[in-house]
């Protein structure tokens, strides 16, 4: 029921408390969310002190390497060629909720003002939460590496199929789905460093058992899970690998840029007023900062559990965001692979 109607004071009423409203509220994680978040400072210098509306195109530029032959002899007239940068295009996604409250819409009710707005800027994370997790999972599938340097080992462990950009793993390698994709990394020159990957929850469940057994394992397997910051995505799905997907980058190589207009980080006007205001809100969850824009205006909220003299004031709750891979000069080749289990 909508507009607070089952909370008016027309009967003996007792609210349940916060902890039993959890299941209410309950929220889809945000993983590719939180991992992104590890690395948002990747431009130089701080994109938000430039760009100061959406429509203001974004670049960055990236030192491109030169490959070159290096077997010959030396020369007294030896000569060569330069270097060059690569224009990276920065785009941005908004992420949009709305709702309103009313003036004399808690004068009659169990809730006050306060518990109401509070319980809408709720709502309007979960929301918004759910929406950015959904694109960021879109963005993973469409950034990932689309080309194929063949790992170079003699036991090549991890097939790349050409029609899906992913490694796969045969199923009788399943054990070892980690210590290949350190593998893989390795031969596609990413050195030994630490990793990042995102699971999908089939994965997730049974690589987390087998990190977990140690030496209990007839076969210790433990030692391939080190050097992963590992999460699990309850929306990763593919159905060319029903028993898992995986998206894994070296640490640092992807990221998210976050963005509101320079109105809401400053604060003006007045919420209470027809022209209203800008501001913005911490979200408790991620850190990041929402741009809140507010008006009211006169209204009949009659129908709404209000007044037929009341006010509405109508709230919108944003953030820009760009989730970024490390650009490569090479068309189509990223540093974030998919690997899947057959």
């Amino acid at each position: 029921m909508a507009d607070y109607a089952a909370s008016v004071l027309a009967k003996a009423q007792v609210m349940i408390n916060e902890n039993f409203q959890k299941a209410e509220m309950k929220e889809k994680p945000s993983s590719v969310l939180m991992m992104l978040m590890k690395n948002r400072q990747f431009l130089i210098p701080d994109l938000k002190t430039l760009r100061d509306r959406e429509d203001r195109p974004t670049k960055a530029y990236l030192k491109q390497r030169a490959k070159r032959a290096t077997t010959g002899s030396r020369t007294h007239n030896h000569t060569g060629g330069n270097s060059d940068t690569q224009e990276v295009d920065i785009a941005y996604d908004s992420y949009v909720d709305n709702f309103s409250t009313s003036l004399k819409r808690s004068d009659n009710n169990l809730l006050s003002d306060a518990e109401m707005l509070a319980h809408e800027f709720q709502n309007a994370f979960i929301n918004l939460h759910e929406d950015i997790e959904t694109g960021l999972v879109g963005f993973l599938d469409t950034s990932k590496n689309g080309i194929s340097a063949p790992p170079s080992g003699t036991l090549q462990r991890a097939n790349f199929n050409v029609a899906n950009n992913v490694y796969e793993i045969a199923s009788g390698d399943a054990d070892e789905f980690l210590n290949i994709i350190k593998s893989v990394f390795r031969q596609e020159k990413y050195g030994r460093g630490s990793f990042d990957i995102i699971l999908s929850s089939l994965l997730y469940s049974t690589h987390e058992f087998k990190a977990n057994q140690g030496n209990g394992n007839s076969t210790n397997l433990g030692f391939q899970f080190g050097g992963f910051d590992a999460k699990e995505s309850i929306e990763i799905a593919d159905g060319n690998y029903l028993n898992g997907l995986a998206f894994a980058a070296p640490a640092g190589m992807t990221g998210i840029l976050d963005w509101i207009p320079k109105q809401n980080r400053q604060g003006k006007g007045n919420f209470d007023s027809y022209l209203g205001g800008f501001s913005s809100i911490v979200d408790p969850m991620t850190g990041l900062s929402f741009a809140v824009h507010g008006y009211t205006e006169r209204a009949d909220t009659d129908d709404q559990n209000g007044n037929s003299q009341d006010e509405l004031t109508e709230w919108e709750v944003s953030i820009d965001l760009s989730p970024q891979v490390a650009p490569i000069s090479t068309a189509d080749e990223t540093p974030l692979f998919a690997f899947g289990q057959l």
